[in-house]
């Protein structure tokens, strides 16, 4: 089974490499499978300004990926988009 922490930073390095302009990376939540051999992992990320309006405003918003991680190996299974509630 792999460290969680090497877990969380490989999703980190992985969600950059997606998402060049990310920043603010969070981990939100941590829920594992009941037979422990896959976890899901949320973080949370705001994007960088795109277009001189949203650099003037300062609004930003927050996004969710959930990540699918398979325990033994580390390898991300599926990424979705959690649904916000607000």
């Amino acid at each position: 089974m792999k460290d969680l922490a090497v877990i969380t930073q490989s999703l980190v390095d992985y969600l950059k490499a997606l998402y060049p302009k990310a920043e603010n990376i969070e981990v939100d939540e941590l829920e594992f499978t009941e037979n422990r051999k896959a976890c899901f992992i949320t973080l949370s990320f705001q994007s960088a300004p795109n277009t001189p309006s949203e650099l003037l405003s300062n609004k930003r918003e927050t996004r969710f990926k959930v990540f699918e991680v398979e325990m033994k190996s580390g390898e991300v299974i599926s990424m979705k988009n959690k649904e916000t509630e607000w």
